[in-house]
């Protein structure tokens, strides 16, 4: 079907971190999707360092607040003191 003069057709999803549900809907649609993710290299950085440590090194990130001494994260200029571990961390 050729598109009319002032149609549109969409062509793919951006949806933010928060609103991942919608993937589903582009899924039954047949549209890629993209995460836009708000915030800066940081935080994202430090999401996914956690992951690695709960995935591909068995380690239970919960527990780590408890511990003492500093954390090197990869993303972060200088070493993370684990007091200033956030409390709660989701073990997703």
């Amino acid at each position: 079907m050729m598109n009319q003069p002032g149609s549109s057709r969409v062509v793919g999803f951006v949806v933010d971190v928060f609103c991942t549900g919608m993937i589903e809907v582009a899924n039954e649609l047949n549209v890629p999707t993209y995460v836009f993710y708000t915030y800066n290299a940081a935080p994202l950085g430090f999401n996914l360092y956690l992951e690695k440590l709960r995935v591909d090194q068995n380690q239970d990130v919960i527990d780590l607040g408890s511990s003492k001494g500093e954390m090197v994260v990869p993303s972060f200029v200088t070493p993370l003191p684990m007091q200033a571990f956030p409390a709660g961390v989701p073990d997703t």
